[in-house]
């Protein structure tokens, strides 16, 4: 007798078994709708004015809500604190709604306490990078920030309890997108000013997020609860998270293992080994290039055919698997792909193509004797031993004579500022997923454009970008910008992406992807409904 197939859809049993079994420190847990991060062996920061990992961040997105947040797909910026804005025709000011949200004590958000948190932050922060982040985008800031100007020249102002008007220093098409930075948090200025420096003690912070502080151990463990005030408390179907002071062990990988941890993120390079045997091991690229800087006044370099070359004489797969032991992702663009980006160059590695260039045009050892100088700072032995492999691949492929040399960091952004190496190395991270921030450094007067590459269509596609409020179009000319300067011009020498390493129980969990910025949005997250047929 054949058996009749049915099919039934339910939370899967098993998620109840083992997450009831927890016993890590501090952890009572019956709950099987509960996320359990290794969130790093640090303490977690509940004050955003003191972020400084990616582990902060994490903290500050589950208790935070920004004007907007990361899509937890693509990272690009959608509807929160703010639920609609509207640029000005020159792109100077951005106009922002905010929706009737609550604080976790049931105070309204409004405006004002959007502006009275950034300039709390402008004199609290103790983040350079999300400083300099306010001050690129408001106008004002970066004077306020030096005692130069009073507040009321900063270029933020409520018009009234629900609309934020923000003013540029310079059209900021980009500006929504910056926006997601935890540089522009929003933070519960009445217990700010009625606690002082205690307010983001667990027993008195409040939050905007979809979770509030339940739990502040003295052995660093931090548990969420949901909270019932988050305006869009119906999308979240998390009822607790919890942060384990953690970092990526044997013992760690051991519990992700068994069940008793939901996600380990930030997995440095030397544990990937004991991981990646895991069929819930991910690796991807991320918001993080390495490349050098191509000095086009040099003798040799002022030629671009000469640059095209260099760009095909270096081989990257071979520099990333020998020199960083697999620690990256070859590239030829500056700009990682995401939705509606493409890379602009593929990795080529062609030596013969490379000479045919070199000789069209026109070097000669006899004309161009001057040696390059290709510089790196020394606090990273990798970064050394990428120098000597490109000054290698060029002389073994070009007959070109490449000098390594190194300086302390401080010493060697001054010169390199100055234009004072050949060859330079250079980096650039970004909280931000957008492309804008890694293209700027071309543009002629910008402060970092190291090789004082100066191309006025480049720089004109860069000013109509940053005016452009349709983004289908800004992307659109912020690519062409950079294949400008990448591919015909080769002012610059992208190398590779760094890469995060992570475990998630893919097969529990849903609503967790990997995204160019690296920002995974908690509130997504939910235990998986797994379809089982008889």
């Amino acid at each position: 007798m054949r058996m009749k197939n049915f099919t039934k859809t339910f939370i899967r049993a098993a998620a109840l078994v083992i997450f009831a079994s927890i016993c890590t420190s501090c952890i009572k847990n019956t709950n099987a709708n509960t996320f359990i991060i290794a969130n790093g062996t640090e303490k977690p920061v509940l004050n955003p004015a003191n972020i400084s990992t990616a582990a902060d961040e994490r903290v500050y997105r589950a208790i935070f809500d920004g004007l907007v947040s990361p899509d937890p797909v693509t990272g690009d910026a959608v509807p929160a604190l703010a639920e609609s804005w509207q640029f000005d025709k020159d792109t100077r000011h951005l106009t922002l709604t905010l929706r009737p949200a609550k604080w976790s004590d049931g105070k309204l958000i409004t405006a004002q306490n959007v502006v009275d948190s950034w300039l709390y932050l402008m004199e609290n922060s103790h983040n350079q990078e999300n400083l300099s982040l306010m001050a690129e985008l408001i106008s004002g800031a970066q004077a306020y920030m030096n005692k130069a100007v009073p507040k009321e020249n900063v270029g933020i102002k409520a018009l009234n309890n629900q609309t934020l008007r923000i003013d540029f220093s310079v059209p900021r098409a980009d500006a929504v997108q910056m926006l997601v930075s935890s540089a522009f948090a929003v933070l519960p200025m009445h217990v700010v000013t009625e606690k002082g420096e205690n307010w983001a003690e667990p027993a008195n912070i409040v939050t905007s997020g979809a979770f509030k502080v339940s739990n502040f151990a003295s052995d660093g463990t931090l548990t969420l609860l949901a909270n019932n005030k988050y305006w869009n408390k119906d999308s979240v179907s998390l009822a607790r998270i919890i942060f384990l002071k953690r970092g990526a062990s044997a013992d760690t990988f051991k519990d992700f293992k068994n069940g008793k941890i939901s996600w380990i993120p930030d997995i440095p390079f030397d544990k990937v080994r004991e991981a990646e045997s895991s069929p819930y091991f991910v690796s991807s690229p991320k918001t993080a290039v390495h490349y050098y800087y191509l000095n086009v006044n040099h003798k040799a370099l002022c030629n671009p055919k000469v640059r095209q070359a260099v760009n095909l004489a270096i081989d990257r797969e071979e520099l990333v698997k020998t020199v960083l032991d697999g620690n990256g992702e070859p590239t030829a663009s500056l700009i990682a792909p995401r939705k509606g980006w493409k890379e602009v160059q593929s990795v080529e590695f062609n030596p013969e193509k490379a000479k045919e260039l070199l000789a069209e045009s026109g070097f000669s050892k006899s004309k161009n004797t001057d040696e390059i100088i290709l510089a790196y700072n020394d606090e990273n032995q990798t970064y050394k031993a990428a120098a000597e492999f490109i000054a290698d691949q060029l002389k073994k492929n070009l007959n070109i004579a490449v000098s390594v040399q190194s300086a302390d960091w401080n010493d060697f952004v001054t010169k390199r500022r100055a234009n004072g190496y050949d060859m330079a190395r250079g980096g650039w991270r970004s909280s931000v997923n957008d492309p804008t921030s890694f293209i700027l450094q071309l543009v002629s007067t910008d402060k970092e454009n190291a090789g004082r590459y100066n191309n006025p269509v480049f720089d004109s596609l860069i000013r109509t970008a940053a005016r452009s409020t349709d983004n289908a179009e800004r992307l659109a000319l912020l690519h062409q910008a950079e294949y400008i300067a990448v591919t015909e011009d080769t002012a610059i020498l992208p190398l590779y992406f760094e890469k995060s390493y992570q475990l998630i129980n893919t097969d529990m969990w849903q609503g967790w992807y990997t995204n160019p910025a690296d920002i995974h949005t908690l509130t997504s997250i939910k235990l998986k409904e797994i379809e089982f047929t008889k």
